[in-house]
């Protein structure tokens, strides 16, 4: 069973945040972006990308505001009906910087 949708779902402190992709367009992106961070931070969330329009769930780093982006992680394409569980260690010494999570939607939409 295929859905035509997919979420992108992040935890912080029991609430949670998702993306949704339906009714949406090729090349379309959501960004969520934390508060301004110091020091190594953990990123614990949970993912789910399963269906046709799913593409990537990539998560940046950036030390000014609006500033350029660094891939920090990636993870593309449909990975089942599955929820999975990442951990991801950022850190950027005594500077202050903002982390980004960013979903992509794939090119099959119908």
């Amino acid at each position: 069973m295929d859905f035509c949708y997919a979420m992108f779902v992040i935890f912080f402190s029991g609430y949670y945040l998702y993306i949704e992709t339906s009714g949406q367009k090729f090349g379309d992106r959501a960004r969520l972006g934390s508060p301004n961070l110091s020091g190594q931070c953990a990123l614990r969330m949970f993912y789910h990308m399963f269906g046709q329009h799913v593409n990537a769930l990539v998560v940046y780093m950036r030390t000014t505001s609006n500033g350029p982006l660094t891939r920090v992680a990636n993870v593309s394409g449909n990975i089942g009906d599955n929820w999975i569980r990442q951990e991801i260690k950022v850190n950027n010494g005594k500077q202050p910087y903002q982390v980004v999570i960013e979903g992509q939607l794939n090119e099959h939409l119908l």
